[in-house]
């Protein structure tokens, strides 16, 4: 285990963790360099008419302020996505409906068109972000759920789901329960996409953990912390192809899916029942 991640763990057993890690954040990203890429991204940006969120909703998103890499993980991670859906020969602009379930301040969807099918949802557990899409994303559907299902859909809502970045943040019991109801709103036939911590992110385990690891089980950290950026859980690849199990196969398998910006493994999975 890396010194930094020491440090965290004994943050955690402290019960300080959520205050050391934001005082780390703040002081590592207040830079002259930042500050001039930063305004530089958003000079950019401006022909695009879509506005940029605010720091502190980038932050949530990405633990980062920096605009591009909020601007660029949202377009690789979009890219990505329609990559794999062709693969599977389910392609993006075929699609009915579709949700971003986690989709923060819209750092995915403020990529995807918005004057053609498909239709685009949005829901995520902060306010704030369901907020500031709703003012700057005017074609974005967006709602707001709990820690807890249900979502606010019926049953068989979409085609497509995609859940970039969140059972990573979510412990045991609410990996069970998300993956039931993401499988309610789903049409038959459709489409859920999953992103998770998997080997890449192994060197933040102590030896016992990976060993755990190796062996196919789930790894979580500071579980009090679900739902946030602070509650970290690690997938191995032989748990997902086992689970979310009922009622959906895996399709497609990407390591490392965005890179430089989301080092994580990316996983399709098609709704078969």
């Amino acid at each position: 285990m890396q010194p930094r991640h020491l440090i965290r763990r004994t943050a955690a057993t402290l019960g300080i963790l959520p205050s050391v890690f934001g005082v780390y954040r703040w002081a590592k990203e207040f830079t002259p360099a930042q500050l001039i890429a930063n305004g530089r991204a958003r000079r950019d940006e401006q022909s695009s008419g879509v506005p940029i969120p605010p720091a502190r909703l980038r932050y949530l998103a990405t633990t980062t302020r920096e605009i591009p890499h909020f601007l660029g993980g949202g377009l690789a991670i979009s890219k990505s996505l329609r990559d794999a859906l062709d693969r599977v020969g389910s392609p993006f602009e075929a699609m009915g409906d579709v949700l971003d379930f986690g989709c923060g301040c819209g750092r995915v969807l403020r990529h995807w068109p918005h004057s053609v099918s498909p239709t685009i949802y949005g829901c995520d557990y902060n306010p704030r972000g369901v907020d500031w899409i709703r003012s700057h994303l005017p074609w974005i559907r967006a709602e707001v759920n709990q820690l807890k299902p249900p979502l606010p859909y019926a049953d068989c809502s979409f085609d497509f789901v995609y859940a970039l970045s969140v059972f990573t943040h979510l412990p045991t019991g609410l990996q069970d329960v998300w993956t039931a109801e993401l499988h309610r709103v789903l049409r038959p036939g459709g489409i859920l996409a999953i992103t998770t911590m998997g080997e890449s992110y192994a060197h933040r385990l102590s030896a016992e953990e990976r060993e755990c690891f190796n062996a196919g089980q789930l790894i979580v950290h500071d579980s009090c912390l679900a739902g946030t950026n602070l509650c970290a859980v690690y997938h191995p690849e032989s748990l997902v192809r086992q689970n979310p199990g009922r009622g959906f196969e895996v399709v497609d398998f990407r390591p490392n899916c965005a890179p430089p910006y989301v080092p994580q493994d990316q996983y399709l999975l098609r709704r078969n029942d």
